[in-house]
């Protein structure tokens, strides 16, 4: 019976970590989608390939970085069960000019994968709790 409890306790601590991570890296490791006048382009893993990197920080801060620079702000959260969405409204592209860049990050928190839209992309992720 103490181990079931036992189990019990650390499955729940598990979830509830999963749950409640704030902080997340993600890459597209896979393919790069860019899409424009309904047609999608496919970029796979070469060696000139340039994965985007996505950080997000306690729910609130973003940063998507791409070939020359990366765009920062704020995103607003919600969570669905083990689905983390994030949505962002104003950017500055490197720190400097205002853009009203629209992106949504999708995380599935459980399988730790995800995925990027906006800017014309469409993008799988590769996620990592920090």
């Amino acid at each position: 019976m103490k181990n079931i409890f036992a189990l019990f306790l650390s499955l729940l601590y598990v979830n509830t970590y999963a749950e409640n991570t704030s902080t997340w890296s993600c890459l597209n490791p896979w393919v790069e989608i860019s899409c424009h006048a309904e047609q999608c382009n496919f970029k796979t893993i070469t060696e000139y390939f340039t994965p985007f990197r996505i950080s997000i920080e306690n729910q609130k801060d973003i940063s998507i970085c791409a070939y020359s620079g990366c765009w920062f702000g704020q995103v607003s959260h919600q969570q669905h069960s083990t689905l983390s969405s994030y949505i962002t409204q104003q950017l500055q592209w490197n720190h400097s000019q205002q853009t009203s860049e629209k992106f949504i990050v999708n995380i599935d928190t459980e399988n730790k994968i995800g995925v990027l839209l906006g800017y014309s992309y469409a993008l799988p992720l590769q996620c990592q709790a920090d």
